[in-house]
């Protein structure tokens, strides 16, 4: 055996916003009894991770199709703020938990990171519009070119509300940090490695909007902060995802 590959769903029993991020913790512990069953030397790999499973494997016959209704593989929340949130907490996760390699999701369509250029089949269910940038975009072009960076710890004293992931590449640090929550989070980053000042990349309700698939037309809420005595500041609205930068 060269290696070992599960898929990941957080969608089984419950489907409640709460649920899903909390159930993302345990991945880090599929991850490790993995590694264990695969033995010394072989890679675990996690592919797909995907919002809501991609068929039922214990059914014996084709399920009905209601037309009306979103597919059973597609969640709405794909689209949302929130989709972008629990995927910071998901990667998270199975990094510390030292997966060798992780997929995610689609690139286009309702199951994607960017909506397709003829949009939505069920627009009603499924809120976007053709070549939306879904905010979960905005967690993978972030770590694109930090495959190879170090993990840094990153623990949070209230981990049902805030996560974060922290790299250190090439003499630069970046941290992801989402909240989980509904509400509004107040969040402090110490001791932080960050220096004097740190740029600040924010997607929320505010910042988001519709917008066309060209990424470089995409304007995300992006900002100069200071710290102070070592400590980092941030107000996170709901399900907010904030790159910071040193």
């Amino acid at each position: 055996m060269d290696g070992l590959v599960f898929t990941i769903t957080p969608q089984v029993h419950d489907s409640d916003d709460m649920s899903l991020m909390e159930n993302f913790r345990v991945q880090e512990d599929a991850v490790l009894t993995a590694r264990s069953f695969a033995g010394e030397g072989r890679e675990v790999a996690v592919s797909p991770v995907t919002l809501k499973a991609r068929f039922n494997p214990f059914a014996n016959r084709q399920p009905a199709v209601d037309p009306t209704q979103l597919p059973l593989p597609v969640d709405s929340r794909q689209a949302s703020l929130f989709g972008a949130a629990w995927t910071v907490g998901s990667l998270k996760s199975l990094i510390e938990g030292g997966a060798g390699a992780v997929t995610y999701y689609e690139t286009t369509g309702w199951r994607g990171l960017i909506e397709s250029v003829s949009g939505p089949l069920l627009p009603a269910r499924f809120p976007s519009q053709p070549g939306m940038i879904f905010p979960v975009y905005w967690v993978f072009r972030d770590l694109n070119g930090w495959r190879s960076a170090t993990v840094l710890s990153c623990e949070s004293s209230e981990p049902q509300q805030v996560t974060g992931l922290a790299l250190r590449h090439q003499g630069r640090t970046r941290v992801l940090v989402a909240n989980l929550t509904p509400d509004p989070q107040d969040v402090s980053l110490m001791p932080s490695p960050l220096g004097d000042e740190v740029t600040v990349s924010l997607i929320d309700r505010g910042s988001y909007d519709v917008v066309p698939s060209d990424a470089a037309s995409v304007r995300r809420t992006t900002s100069r902060v200071s710290t102070r005595a070592g400590r980092l500041r941030l107000a996170l609205n709901p399900y907010a995802v904030a790159c910071v930068d040193a």
